[in-house]
């Protein structure tokens, strides 16, 4: 049965989302088709039909395909431990893609949704090497979230870089923030999969973190096989030796076929649980409020409710 709304859900205008997510989400961006997507989510409980369903392969470019070498579901609990208590769990669809050689404009179809150019700030193996000022990789795969109905929720991707292009595990990696909304913002560079990645943040995902904070993050790759991912552990901290004040687990969870993704709900609800920590901390969220009161029949599932 379809999801209904009722008469105690407070009706919202396009101007008021867009407060909501400015708010919620400090760098990112949202136009009004993102808007007017969310808005029907929060409306009606589901998200509008796609216009963008894969139909078949596309390619990278003129004569190089595009494929997906695996899906994931990244569980990544969120531990927020000063200055209040909260975690949760979310749950993020992912794709494996092979990156192209050289850099395209062209977008790439999977059976998830889209991967844009635009999605990652590495767009080739090329563009690796360029970034490093060598030739450091001849293969570059790529997990992360995709686009679906334009909506993406690019909270985190990961490279997984190859010195020669038949090594059985990767060498090094690299670790991609970004937006609720789809922009990736900031790479963070290992040379190894032993190092640890130490840097400034470089953005303001929330509106309680710093574009100034302290990020530190590593990688384990699985024991039974070097080529997958086990458990990415990033730590947020004000200062650079100081306690971190945010703890964020990811464990990569490898499946068969392609898990159902709804990335609009995961902007609503993201919305939603950074209203209840701001409630939590005494911080002012203005229309975010009311953004979230539409979503009080859903209730938000917690490990440590904020502020408890």
């Amino acid at each position: 049965m379809a999801p209904t709304t009722d008469d105690s859900t407070p009706a919202l205008d396009p101007d008021e989302l867009r407060e909501a997510l400015a708010f919620s989400f400090p760098d990112s961006e949202h136009d009004d088709a993102l808007v007017a997507s969310v808005l029907e989510t929060v409306r009606t409980g589901q998200e509008p039909a796609p216009d963008d369903e894969p139909d078949g392969p596309l390619s990278f470019g003129e004569d190089e395909e595009d494929f997906v070498s695996g899906y994931y579901i990244a569980h990544a609990e969120h531990d927020r431990l000063l200055p209040i208590r909260s975690t949760f769990v979310g749950h993020l669809p992912q794709a494996r893609l092979v990156l192209p050689k050289r850099d395209a404009d062209k977008r790439a179809r999977t059976p998830m949704g889209v991967a844009l150019r635009s999605d990652r700030k590495l767009p080739s193996v090329a563009a690796v090497n360029r970034y490093l000022g060598r030739q450091a990789a001849e293969r570059v795969e790529l997990i992360t979230a995709v686009r679906r109905g334009g909506a993406r929720f690019g909270a985190i991707a990961l490279y997984l870089c190859y010195r020669e292009e038949g090594d059985a595990a990767p060498s090094f990696y690299f670790l991609e923030a970004g937006t609720a909304t789809g922009l990736p913002k900031v790479l963070y560079y290992a040379p190894s999969l032993s190092a640890e990645v130490q840097y400034h943040t470089g953005y303001k995902p929330t509106p309680f973190s710093s574009d100034q904070y302290f990020y530190r993050g590593a990688l384990t790759m699985r024991a039974d096989d070097p080529n997958e991912p086990k458990e990415l552990v990033v730590s947020v901290s004000e200062r650079e030796r100081g306690a971190p004040y945010a703890k964020i687990t990811v464990d990569y969870e490898r499946r068969a076929e392609r898990p159902k993704y709804r990335p609009l709900r995961l902007i609503v609800e993201a919305v939603a649980r950074i209203v209840a920590i701001g409630r939590a901390m005494d911080v002012k969220v203005g229309g975010t409020e009311k953004f979230a009161a539409g979503l009080r029949k859903r209730p938000l599932e917690w490990i440590h409710k904020p502020g408890s």
